[in-house]
């Protein structure tokens, strides 16, 4: 049976706050990932006619790593990090079971990655302001194949009614952001918050996801986390692949593009296997 991921990027409808003090080492660490996002005056998101560059791969040179986001903030969650090709990722629960490998077969897929980390402190940390980060980045041959892909998930994501549409400053060509809250910081009874991106930028599809306590999370935190995947992509930043943490298979529950239908309770990104 399929399981869905916990409130992954793309089935959410678009599918992701009241921001409460956090304490001084919460600010640090959230601050890592948060510098330029902190204060930019929300906008409608609107298409970017901005450059549309051709891609090469692989696609983990676009992700995020943890000198993006502080090595002494964040550590790798392996289990949940790695590469996908088209049958790996098409068994997710991004697409109708036995479909998504002939979908992305039909969009020139060339393969995607995705990078899963964790608060130095797990619960602790979430519990002071920090959050779970989850990135895949996606590649296609041409910007029409990813455009098809972007619109195909982003229609998913619209059909889920757990997650809410929010408004910030646009991403790549397009974007959509998402927030939902749904089920609780585990073995507490604070709501659980998943901020989710998805944007495409030329030839790239990128879905970004935050998840932590609802009290303390904020859309600049994947907004932010979105642009250094984009600047990437943009040659405005170093991409570097990252080194493989495994020959780890991933289950079709781990895509952070599948989320959890309205009402049903949810963990957090890394607590599905």
């Amino acid at each position: 049976m399929r399981r869905g991921f916990p409130l992954a990027l793309v089935l959410c409808a678009l599918p992701l706050f009241l921001a409460a003090a956090c304490g001084d080492d919460a600010t640090k660490t959230s601050s890592a990932a948060t510098s330029k996002a902190t204060g930019a005056a929300p906008t409608i998101l609107a298409a970017d006619p901005k450059p549309a560059p051709l891609l090469d791969g692989p696609a983990s040179k676009y992700s995020i790593l943890l000198d993006d986001v502080g090595l002494n903030a964040f550590i790798t969650d392996i289990p949940n990090t790695f590469q996908f090709d088209a049958k790996t990722y098409g068994k997710t629960t991004a697409f109708p079971a036995g479909k998504g490998e002939g979908m992305l077969g039909g969009w020139s897929y060339l393969g995607g990655y995705q990078a899963s980390m964790k608060p130095e402190g797990r619960d602790t940390a979430i519990l002071n302001g920090s959050f779970e980060i989850r990135v895949e980045t996606h590649l296609f041959k041409t910007a029409d194949n990813a455009k098809s892909a972007y619109d195909y998930f982003v229609g998913v994501i619209k059909a889920n009614p757990a997650a809410q549409a929010v408004t910030t400053t646009s991403v790549g060509n397009e974007s959509t952001t998402t927030k939902a809250v749904n089920g609780k910081i585990r073995n507490t009874t604070i709501d659980a918050a998943y901020h989710q991106i998805i944007f495409r930028r030329g030839n790239m599809v990128a879905v970004v996801l935050t998840y932590g306590a609802d009290p303390f999370m904020k859309v600049d935190y994947v907004r932010e986390l979105a642009s250094i995947v984009d600047n990437k992509a943009l040659g405005k930043a170093q991409s570097i692949a990252p080194t493989p943490t495994s020959n780890y298979t991933p289950p079709a529950s781990s895509s952070a593009t599948t989320s959890p239908k309205a009402g049903t309770p949810a963990a957090s990104p890394t607590a599905a296997r």
